[in-house]
């Protein structure tokens, strides 16, 4: 049985372990999450089956930095990380944590203005993209970049619903 619920303060160490195991092959990004874990701002999400912890997401939102004045008070939901050990993938934690993401989107919905989530995924985590297209989530624009190891990375997007989509 899998379940999903806020992180606690002391559990980083479990960040670290999934980060090393999901993303050795980005550079230094794998020592990223485990940084940001007590960022103000961030909330992170653990996923378990039975008592062991099998994944994360980490969640932050961001003011609106797309040049156009009629938002100017907007806000961007950014999942900074999402990551599942390998032998639990395609076994509904990604759904869970997606889930408890979205919720916490919807909350923060209520007190601002949010137009958008984005999550920035490595060009060839194929498994990854197909996830977040199911989702909604779509390549924007022709953003590129790369990790520390080279490895090109593509912004996606998911518009909120009822809102203009920029």
């Amino acid at each position: 049985m899998i379940s999903v619920e806020a992180a606690r303060p002391n559990e980083r160490d479990h960040i670290q372990r999934i980060s090393g195991k999901v993303f050795s092959d980005l550079g230094e990004f794998q020592n990223l999450p485990h940084r940001v874990f007590s960022v103000q701002g961030v909330q992170t999400f653990l996923a378990r089956c039975n008592a062991e912890v099998i994944g994360f997401a980490m969640l932050g939102f961001f003011p609106w930095n797309q040049g156009s004045d009629e938002v100017a008070d907007g806000w961007v939901a950014e999942l900074l990380a999402v990551a599942v050990e390998p032998e639990f993938q395609n076994q509904g934690a990604g759904d869970g944590l997606w889930q408890q993401a979205n919720t916490l989107i919807k909350r923060m919905r209520e007190r601002r203005s949010v137009y958008e989530i984005q999550v920035i995924c490595p060009q060839i985590a194929h498994a990854a993209l197909r996830f977040f297209h199911k989702r909604g989530f779509v390549q924007r624009d022709g953003w590129v970049r790369s990790y520390s190891n080279g490895q090109k990375a593509v912004r996606l997007v998911k518009p909120i619903e009822g809102l203009p989509f920029f």
